[in-house]
């Protein structure tokens, strides 16, 4: 079996990982312990903890084994840019700054694709995780596939399709007509289908995709703020301004210099 490489040439000394972790479990409390255990024993449930700075601090085995790694230590204390693909890392880490940055959950929202690249569809629910002294100091993330809530399968695989192929071209221009025709629905049938699986409009979640991406781009890269716009299928810059604001609260510069 071929197993997962970090997205980074650098290696976090075990002992630094360690004394992260301790910090921040003191931090969480004992409770965090007791959710921790819980999480280790639910069958096909992936479960992940991560620190203000999106560094992970615990993940249960069942995600260790889906995403492709060889052991929970080649993943303990790096963050999603340092594991995954730009695209993915994307997603994952712009989920993660979301909740810290409005402290609302994300609650099963829908996926096309984890860790693994699968085309299953996941629900994915993101929350806050709040210290003895009660600041936000991290996020608790689980996934499942989507299939284990729907009361129904005989659309399931048609759609995941479509949102699989937003995730993987959210740069580019994909009209409607076009996800409908991966779906073999109508338009007009696979907007409502779509809606009821992810509480959105297929543009609207294209649009979220793309400014999740911006973030990762301002906040790991020197790119001119044109290029991210460029880069992340926003072609009208005053465009990419707006949306950014309208996700975030702020400005891409605003963003990157609060960074700083």
């Amino acid at each position: 079996m071929a197993f997962r490489q970090r997205y980074t040439k650098k290696t976090i000394p075990a002992e630094k990982v360690a004394r992260m972790r301790r910090e921040f479990m003191e931090v969480a409390g004992p409770s965090m312990q007791l959710l921790v255990d819980t999480m280790e024993t639910m069958p096909e449930i992936a479960f992940t903890v991560k620190n203000a700075g999106g560094r992970i601090m615990h993940t249960n085995r069942y995600n260790v084994s889906v995403s492709g790694w060889r052991s929970l230590d080649d993943m303990l204390g790096y963050t999603s840019e340092e594991l995954y693909p730009p695209d993915q890392a994307a997603v994952y880490a712009g989920r993660d700054r979301e909740v810290m940055e409005t402290g609302r959950p994300i609650i099963d929202r829908i996926y096309g694709f984890v860790a693994d690249r699968s085309m299953d569809l996941n629900c994915v629910s993101v929350r806050p995780v709040t210290g003895t002294n009660g600041k936000r100091i991290g996020t608790a993330t689980v996934y499942y596939r989507a299939q284990r809530k729907m009361k129904t399968t005989n659309w399931y695989d048609p759609i995941r399709k479509s949102i699989a192929y937003l995730n993987d071209h959210y740069a580019e221009n994909v009209p409607v007509e076009k996800l409908a025709a991966l779906s073999h629905y109508s338009v007009s049938q696979f907007r409502k289908l779509f809606h009821a699986l992810t509480q959105s409009s297929p543009s609207n979640y294209i649009l979220q995709v793309r400014v999740n991406a911006a973030r990762t781009l301002l906040s790991t890269t020197d790119m001119r703020i044109t290029d991210i716009a460029a880069n992340t299928g926003f072609f009208d810059h005053a465009h990419f301004i707006r949306t950014f604001r309208r996700y975030t609260g702020l400005t891409p510069a605003k963003y990157r210099k609060r960074l700083l």
